[in-house]
């Protein structure tokens, strides 16, 4: 059993085990720095992770029409996987979908959400028209600061 009077002891004794020279070149081994090998390490483990790298992290939830545009220019700026599909990481209110392997898709998934939302005017058939009323706006209450009231 491992105490706070044996830790150092037993911990001392297991890194002397685990850092062996065998050891430690083998593990370098793995990674490719000795011998040197820049190969191991391709271009898509260097990549971005859509999972991680293009969420929206704001301190509001943005409108649904915002968020489905927000999906979208993700879903365009970054590369498709190789295996040509993958869940998109993005889109809290749009879900999980697949991408296809053609660079319309995440269009003709967009187009679709956006006609049911506030947003339905910028994806109309019929024109809008500079002498149009614009679209009402939907007001987001937000409280920024209380040193500003």
């Amino acid at each position: 059993m491992v105490t706070k009077q044996n830790f150092l002891e037993i911990y001392g004794a297991a890194h002397v085990c685990a850092l062996q020279p065998e050891t430690i070149v083998s593990a370098f081994q793995k990674t490719g720095i000795h011998p040197y090998n820049p190969n191991i390490v391709t271009k898509a483990m260097l990549a971005p992770s859509r999972k991680t790298s293009n969420k929206l992290n704001l301190p509001i939830v943005p409108p649904t029409p915002v968020q489905i545009m927000t999906d979208l220019i993700v879903d365009v700026t970054q590369p498709v996987p190789e295996n040509g599909h993958e869940a998109s990481a993005s889109g809290s209110r749009s879900g999980s979908r697949t991408l296809l392997n053609s660079s319309h898709a995440p269009m003709r998934i967009t187009l679709p959400q956006l006609k049911s939302t506030t947003a339905a005017f910028a994806v109309s058939e019929s024109p809008v028209k500079s002498s149009s009323n614009p679209p009402p706006v939907e007001a987001i209450a937000m409280e920024i600061s209380p040193i500003l009231k």
